[in-house]
């Protein structure tokens, strides 16, 4: 074979692109755990390492983070109520939207709640794999508890 022919046979061997490892565009969402992310080390007992080991059960378990749902929700309809029979008692509802639906009717506010609840419980389950999604899941929880017993002083002090 003369030189020639090999020279024009590994020029058509040749791709059209400077490499092909290398990618021109790339999309990865930083908080999708993918097994290869490398963690902060975390001193065994101490709050970060208790912390990361919950919410990476809460992530991963799938049981524990169902819980935490199950306790949202209930903590939403607890909530829609114990704002029902506070307005019976002369209060007032500080959220304007929900403001407007209890004075449609009581049924149409805690149905609105639940209805709400339910598509933050969808979305959240949807999105476990997600750190962060994660941790919005426990600051709702608290966040609802905390509405819980803000109501509850309430109703005590009404009374």
């Amino acid at each position: 074979m003369p030189a020639e022919e090999l020279a024009q046979e590994r020029a058509s061997d040749r791709r059209d692109t400077s490499d092909r490892r290398a990618s021109s565009v790339t999309f990865r969402y930083p908080e999708r755990r993918t097994g290869f992310d490398r963690r902060l080390e975390c001193v065994p007992g101490s709050l970060s390492h208790r912390y990361s080991t919950l919410v990476r059960s809460l992530a991963d378990g799938g049981t524990a983070l169902l819980v935490v749902l199950v306790l949202f929700n209930i903590l939403n309809v607890t909530d829609a109520l114990m704002t029902a029979s506070i307005l019976e008692a002369g209060g007032a509802e500080a959220n304007p939207v929900m403001r407007q639906l209890y004075g449609a009717g009581v049924w149409q506010a805690v149905a609105f709640k639940v209805a709400i609840g339910a598509a933050m419980t969808a979305t959240i389950w949807s999105l476990r794999r997600y750190r962060r999604i994660v941790e919005i899941a426990l600051v709702i929880l608290a966040v609802f508890t905390a509405v819980v017993l803000y109501e509850i002083v309430g109703m005590l002090l009404l009374t």
